[in-house]
């Protein structure tokens, strides 16, 4: 790390403060179309970013590099000059620091490097994709498979001015699955995914999508009337519904008056049923990690709690502003300046399974996913979205799939009209979620 404590070096000799934030990045990319090999990728990726203080004024400047800087090597000399020259450039423009870097890092206890899969390679990676593919083959020849799976291994570095530095790695696994049936002249596709710290058991992605199939394959195909319906959320089918919410919990929009809870600590937001956490400190978790990307320790936030709004997220400029602590949520990449980002959001599961959910209705709509992500404002919390996969529910059973249809709604107000969360929980979207029963929503035919 001896280049990175030089550039904190030189940069102090310009400036008050200043914070070095490195990043070495190896990701493996495996593609798999229509049941076959498509893509095998690899692609290495260090960069390293200043922030300084300069006249009370923040500064940023940031730089990519092929190979590994060494106390030998010219370009070393060359990038520090530059980032230095190109901070102070930026800090005359700069927003007013209403913080000071933190000093005696820490950093919490989390299990985020998974040694096995950090070492596994490209071969590894494609037999995975074999498997999958060979699985969902058994089940039903017909189906064709488009499988993506990526793997990272990351290593953050991070010191600052106020003597202290902080070093982890991590590794996270992805896949992504997208399966296609011909139905009656129809293609219709299943998508799911998982990503973890470890590796992924990718058989439970194998039944989810089997068990879809069996569905699309043995039940009939229905249009319906619009509606006022009890609505069931899968969580893969949540984007829309979680997209208003991050926004709404962020402390920087808070503060500035662009969230929908500004102004509403310790007041009612949503269902008592409703808990909402963000969690850095979940083993395996692909948001966990010791510190956030300003050094600031991750921790559980309680957010929301029996439907009262209890905090938001910050990270250190904007705790600043508020007059309040940062919450480990100082979240980027290492070309933008960090700003407050959720880590892992909790929705704490429910009582009853997903299964007993469907049966306690008379009449209802079953969302597995949506077409695309849909169009959801940060601000209002109004939502639309087409139902990809969905199924109607009659007395307590799935008679039917949906098709042509949409929901829409606000999703501040139907987090007051739940009714119903699933005990099992899934991990979406950056979201430890379970399924989610609206006792009114508006389900209409295009």
């Amino acid at each position: 790390m001896f280049v990175f404590e030089k550039a904190l070096a030189y940069a102090l000799k310009y400036n008050s403060q200043a914070e070095i934030f490195c990043e070495k990045r190896e990701d493996t990319h495996i593609k798999f179309r229509n049941n076959a090999l498509d893509f095998v990728g690899a692609k290495h990726l260090d960069g390293i970013s200043l922030r300084i203080i300069r006249n009370n004024k923040l500064g940023f400047s940031s730089a990519t590099y092929a190979e590994p800087l060494r106390e030998t090597s010219p370009e070393h000399v060359h990038i520090i000059r530059r980032l230095v020259k190109n901070a102070i450039a930026t800090s005359k423009f700069g927003h007013i620091a209403h913080f000071s870097f933190p000093s005696k890092i820490r950093g919490t206890s989390v299990r985020i490097l998974d040694n096995h899969l950090a070492e596994a390679d490209e071969k590894e990676c494609i037999a995975i994709g074999e498997q999958t593919i060979d699985s969902i083959k058994r089940f039903n020849n017909k189906v064709k498979s488009s499988i993506e799976i990526q793997k990272m291994n990351n290593t953050v570095y991070i010191a600052n001015s106020n003597d202290t530095s902080y070093s982890y790695s991590k590794t996270v696994m992805s896949i992504e699955i997208t399966s296609s049936i011909n139905l009656k002249g129809n293609i219709i596709e299943i998508h799911d995914s998982w990503s973890s710290c470890s590796k992924i058991d990718h058989e439970k992605l194998v039944k989810s999508i089997c068990y879809e199939l069996e569905m699309l394959t043995s039940l009939k195909t229905q249009k319906i009337d619009s509606m006022l319906t009890s609505t069931i959320f899968m969580p893969k089918a949540t984007y829309a519904l979680l997209y208003p919410l991050r926004m709404s919990i962020n402390g920087k929009f808070a503060h500035k008056g662009l969230s929908r809870w500004t102004g509403k600590i310790g007041k009612k937001v949503s269902s008592n049923k409703i808990w909402i956490f963000d969690d850095g400190t979940l083993d395996s978790a692909p948001g966990s990690a010791p510190i956030d990307d300003e050094g600031v320790c991750t921790q559980k936030t309680s957010i929301v709690m029996q439907g009262v709004l209890k905090n938001f997220i910050y990270d250190l400029q904007s705790a600043g502003e508020a007059e309040t602590q940062p919450t480990g949520n100082g979240l980027r990449e290492f070309l933008t300046p960090p700003s407050p980002s959720t880590t892992n959001l909790v929705i704490p599961s429910g009582k009853i399974s997903s299964a007993d959910i469907i049966e306690s209705l008379d009449t209802g709509i079953l969302i597995s996913q949506t077409l695309g992500v849909g169009q959801a404002s940060t601000s209002s919390g109004l939502f639309l979205v087409d139902i990809g996969l969905g199924f109607k529910i009659e007395n307590g059973k799935i008679v039917s799939r949906v098709k042509n249809a949409v929901v829409n709604g606000n999703i501040f107000d139907s987090l007051n009209n739940i009714s119903s969360l699933s005990k099992e929980t899934e991990y979406k979207y950056g979201a430890w979620i379970p399924s989610l029963c609206f006792s009114k929503m508006a389900v209409k035919a295009k």
